[in-house]
């Protein structure tokens, strides 16, 4: 179907069917050129962020967590930490092993037993010795 030249400005005259479908055509064509645009936006803003946002490990802001240089020493220390967790055995006969003290075991504070009273060394008097006869004798010369 031909549409009829119009004498005016060498523009075709559409019905209004297919005016209207020609506007809808269009703004769909724009819609979907604004949606690829702000997805484009959206996914050059969140690549800036994650650049931005430092690394926890090294704290450098040239690349991510799951990209640091450091990842094989870090991933070697965390593995070695798991391994010692994992050899750790308490013992299970002693209810409170964790607390006990072996030095302890002789502390007067912490037996059972009747404490034998302290030493409590004894005032010596001692009476004025009366001095031999040789000693008074050279005394007195």
């Amino acid at each position: 179907m031909k549409a009829p030249v119009n004498p005016k400005g060498g523009m075709y005259m559409l019905s209004e069917d297919m005016d209207m479908k020609a506007k809808v055509a269009t703004i769909a064509r724009r819609l979907e050129e604004l949606e690829l645009k702000k997805m484009h936006e959206v996914q050059a803003i969140s690549e800036t962020q994650a650049h931005a946002m430092p690394c926890t490990i090294c704290q450098s802001c040239d690349h991510v967590v799951d990209e640091c240089p450091t990842m094989p020493a870090v991933r070697e220390m965390l593995g070695d930490q798991a391994n010692v967790v994992g050899q750790f055995r308490p013992n299970n006969n002693a209810p409170y092993g964790n607390t006990y003290n072996s030095s302890w075991r002789n502390h007067p504070n912490f037996s059972w037993k009747p404490r034998p009273p302290p030493y409590q060394p004894q005032a010596q008097t001692q009476a004025p010795q009366q001095t031999s006869s040789v000693e008074q004798a050279i005394a007195n010369n």
